[in-house]
């Protein structure tokens, strides 16, 4: 039997694949900061006229890992699943102390605290670490790879594995990380582009609509529970973006991105308290709180499109080095 010499950690970001992909960069002592350049955005939806507030999928892209990281996804699907060449794949991985990262239906999945909401329906899949193999039982052990998820070990027999398994993949060091120059044009490049042009305008206009929100069944019970999840998680993701920001500063101490950052910390406390906002609302049922969430809402949407501007500004201002470490000299 195979096992890990340790248990994988589970980061506090904001899905499995991002989880899985920070636990493999600290694995092979990489900076990671530097793949956080999408995480300032606002998301929202319309549904049969119904607009959904889905906050910022704090999405960071395998490709941005690779670019910036030298971090490499070798991925395995299920299309023709092989037993022998995934039980085989595994074995490879955990020989070197690596958990490869399955990717499964949630509907086979024995270690969710809620399995039989699960076993109601299939699902896209969810990552686990497999940290063991037992070829004689038959069987793998595993681990979530979100803290969301229920914490300790747990097994899955080969047969629900063949049912289960819809992809399994693990990260490989293709090369140095980028340097930190070609990070900050690339961060440039990003922020230049349409969606981040749009993304505050797109705020305002939500909040505009926010106060008009129906009010169904289930509205206070569920529907603002769910908008102060999304609240904490753009608060979250600007958290996120900050760390990349200082990532990129740390070796080049500059006076007006230290002010951006206080202000830009301003602005992530003011989500906090529009989550709070529609924690109470949820609770007491005064509406005045949506009013009050809505207006932080737009200044807000004013406040970070100056700070994008000041942000832009200070990037293509500062002339890029090539020292390793640095942005600037």
């Amino acid at each position: 039997m195979l096992k890990l010499s340790y248990v994988p950690d589970r980061y506090p970001y904001g899905n499995c694949v991002l989880n899985a992909s920070v636990f493999y960069a600290k694995q092979f002592h990489l900076r990671y900061e530097a793949a956080f350049q999408n995480t300032w955005g606002f998301n929202y939806r319309t549904e049969q006229g119904i607009v959904k507030f889905f906050g910022n999928q704090e999405t960071v892209r395998a490709d941005l890992f690779e670019k910036n990281l030298g971090l490499k996804r070798s991925v395995l699907f299920k299309s023709h699943f092989d037993e022998a060449r995934v039980v085989k794949y595994m074995e490879r991985l955990l020989a070197d102390d690596l958990p490869p990262v399955m990717i499964v239906d949630g509907f086979y999945d024995p270690s969710t605290k809620h399995g039989g909401v699960f076993q109601n329906f299939h699902d896209r899949g969810h990552g686990r670490f497999v940290t063991g193999l037992d070829r004689t039982a038959r069987q793998i052990y595993y681990v979530a790879t979100d803290p969301t998820d229920p914490p300790g070990e747990f097994l899955m027999s080969f047969t629900d594995l063949a049912k289960a398994l819809k992809s399994i993949y693990h990260f490989e060091q293709s090369g140095g990380p980028m340097r930190k120059s070609r990070v900050s044009a690339s961060l440039r490049k990003i922020l230049s582009s349409r969606y981040y042009r749009t993304v505050f305008d797109k705020m305002s206009r939500y909040a505009d609509w926010l106060p008009a929100e129906p009010h169904h069944d289930g509205y206070y019970s569920t529907v603002l529970k769910s908008h102060a999840v999304e609240a904490a998680l753009v608060s979250r993701c600007r958290t996120r973006f900050k760390e990349h920001i200082l990532y990129l500063f740390e070796d080049a101490p500059d006076a007006g991105i230290s002010e951006w950052i206080d202000d830009f910390a301003k602005v992530i406390a003011e989500w906090s308290s529009i989550e709070g906002l529609f924690l109470r609302q949820s609770v007491s049922r005064d509406d005045s709180c949506l009013a009050k969430a809505a207006e932080k809402m737009k200044e807000i949407s004013r406040e970070e499109k100056a700070l994008h501007a000041r942000l832009l500004k200070i990037l293509k201002t500062k002339k890029d080095c090539e020292h390793e470490k640095c942005i600037t000299c």
